[in-house]
């Protein structure tokens, strides 16, 4: 609990700023703007709305390219709630399978602990160790969505087709500017952007679209994620372990921008001297990459995360 509200709390101080002093104030569309000489209810009403959608869905600064498509016009209420409650408990499942059968007889994931990624384990395990951590993730996070959009449209607080599904297909973790863009969640992308684009246009000048802009917001806005992960995980542990795993986080978000920086040139070398269409063994060696990646530097968040004691089944 202590992780989840210190996330929220600095996302919201963020977004604050950003509205204040560096973009303009995100709008829904399709409804009327709520102005500053709007009554105070209208405005407090509007904000909590906008609060209430860190993905921005329905509103100006929605990310359409990376979310999956929403529901079908034609979804009603009852479907939808059916559906995610049915999906909530497949999670449910997924997690407690996984939580029972791996997790909990892995040392590696119990407070103090050898590191997901010690020699001790070899290539096999070590990869085990970071997807079954990736899967219990996965499924915490959806079945949390799952069982919040539910409650949310059945009490008529939204309607179907503001909630689309809260991760991305895996088709596009062929690399892993697709995986961070488009596969996983993207709850702090309208966070974190502000301050890249205003890092890389507003101070430095650079175009936008031009290389140096789109290294400088990918570096930015890892940075600011991997920052406020790492305040999370220090609010989380125990006043005595305040300094166990610390910078594990901020390190792990650091690692994801050099990993794209080195994929964009080894994609614009192959494609400079192999022109063509795509075949399928690059697809596979795509995915290779991508999944031989994290399972690399995995364990360094993975060793973040136990630190802060939020897989220790037994505390």
């Amino acid at each position: 609990m202590n992780y989840a509200l210190a996330s929220w709390f600095i996302s919201y101080l963020l977004n604050a700023f950003t509205w204040l002093f560096l973009e303009e104030v995100p709008h829904k569309f399709n409804v009327p703007r709520v102005g500053p000489d709007a009554p105070f209810t209208t405005r407090l009403q509007e904000g909590i709305r906008l609060m209430s959608s860190p993905r921005g869905i329905g509103w100006s600064h929605e990310p359409t390219h990376a979310l999956r498509p929403s529901p079908h016009p034609s979804t009603t209420r009852t479907q939808f709630v059916v559906r995610q409650l049915f999906h909530a408990l497949v999670y449910l499942s997924a997690l407690s399978l996984i939580g029972s059968t791996y997790i909990q007889q892995q040392s590696c994931f119990k407070y103090g602990g050898p590191s997901a990624g010690d020699p001790m384990y070899g290539l096999t395990r070590r990869s085990l160790n970071v997807i079954a951590f990736g899967v219990c993730a996965v499924s915490l996070l959806s079945m949390l969505y799952c069982v919040v959009t539910a409650t949310v449209v059945a009490f008529r607080m939204a309607t179907p087709q503001e909630c689309p599904p809260f991760f991305g297909s895996p088709v596009h973790s062929s690399t892993l500017r697709g995986f961070w863009g488009k596969t996983w969640h993207q709850l702090l992308r309208s966070v974190v952007s502000p301050y890249g684009r205003s890092l890389a246009g507003g101070v430095l000048r650079f175009q936008q679209g031009s290389i140096p802009y789109s290294l400088i917001q990918c570096y930015t806005a890892f940075f600011i994620t991997g920052l406020l992960h790492e305040i999370s995980d220090t609010m989380t542990r125990q006043p005595e372990d305040r300094t166990l795993g610390f910078g594990s986080s901020l390190t792990f978000f650091l690692l994801q921008p050099v990993g794209i920086t080195i994929e964009s040139v080894v994609i614009y070398i192959y494609q400079s001297q192999f022109r063509g269409g795509s075949k399928s063994w690059e697809k596979f060696v795509d995915f290779v990459w991508v999944a031989s990646w994290l399972v690399w530097c995995g364990p360094i968040f993975i060793d973040a995360i136990v630190s802060s004691r939020l897989t220790d089944y037994e505390n």
